[in-house]
């Protein structure tokens, strides 16, 4: 799936906002102006090349430290989870509409 630019800034923002929400409020003053300058260059227009760039410098950034490798990953957990049961009720619900059309199917021959 292709993100327009518009869902892309708003995704990395997001996990940007979301991994100083875990840090808390004793986030380093030097990680804390790193992650606005992140969020900052997201102003910025960026091409499919710099976009590809942003997020490589960004993940290099958030497995730099142990602090911060566990702020993202208490912040993916939490993204996970929801997404995880989202994903099997849309599976439940395609099982279901399949077998309902096969048995109409049955029904017709």
């Amino acid at each position: 799936m292709t993100l327009t630019f518009s869902q892309w800034k708003a995704t990395m923002k997001e996990l940007i906002d979301g991994v100083q929400g875990e840090l808390g409020p004793t986030i380093p003053t030097k990680t804390s102006v790193v992650l606005h300058t992140f969020r900052k260059r997201l102003d910025e227009k960026l091409g499919g090349r710099k976009r590809k760039r942003f997020e490589q410098e960004l993940e290099a950034f958030l497995q730099s430290k142990r602090s911060l490798r566990a702020a993202s990953k208490r912040y993916l957990r939490k993204k996970m989870s929801p997404a995880i049961r989202a994903a099997i009720a849309a599976l439940k619900r395609a099982q279901r509409l399949l077998a309902q059309r096969k048995r109409l199917r049955a029904v017709s021959n």
